[in-house]
This record gives structure tokens, sequence and C-alpha cells, in this order.
């Protein structure tokens, strides 16, 4: 089990406040909205990788999903993809969560 206390949450956090959430700049930052565990329904890749951690690991996936515009249907469907919006946030929280771990 993977822990939702400590240094590697909190840079998980950040980096999802930081990227992931529309938010008003004006604001002070990562106090927007709460970062909450849950469980991943379905099997992933972790299985193969939570045995080379100590502590387990997170299953997370920096995309957000409008269903106006049609994304769910994008995922696990015919011609499975993702909008380019939803691909520059996921670089962008991947280069940030990367710049946090550097620090930690």
């Amino acid at each position: 089990m993977t822990s939702a206390q400590g240094r590697w949450w909190d840079a998980l956090t950040q980096a999802i406040q930081g990227t992931v959430a529309p938010f008003n700049p004006r604001e002070a930052p990562f106090s927007r909205f709460p970062v909450l565990p849950s469980l991943v329904m379905g099997g992933t890749d972790s299985k193969h990788l939570a045995r080379l951690s100590d502590g387990g690991c997170f299953r997370f996936l920096p995309m957000q999903l409008n269903r106006t515009a049609g994304d769910i249907e994008m995922v696990h469907g015919l011609n499975e993809r993702i909008s380019v919006t939803g691909l520059q946030t996921a670089v962008q929280f991947y280069v940030r969560l990367s710049e946090l771990l550097a620090a930690v």
C-alpha cells in the first residue's frame, strides 16, 4: 500500500494542483482543491513496478476528460487517443513532478 502522507505524496499533490486543474494564478499556490487518494479500478502496468519501490507506487494519470467534447469515448475505444490539450497538460504535469522530485 502506498502512503498518502510524506514527501512523495506532497510532491504529487503539488504537481497535480499546479497543472491539472484550472486555477486562478492570483490565489495562494496549492490551496485550490484537495487531492485525495482513491482506488484504481482495473489492472495497470504498476503491478510490475510496485515491487521495485519501498512503499508502493502511485497510480495517477494527469488527464482531464471533457464529456461534452467527446473525450470519454476516446478512452479504450476505437481509435483511442487524447486531445492535444490533454497531452500538453500531461507533459506539464510530468515536468513539474520531475522538478519537485529532484528537490526532495
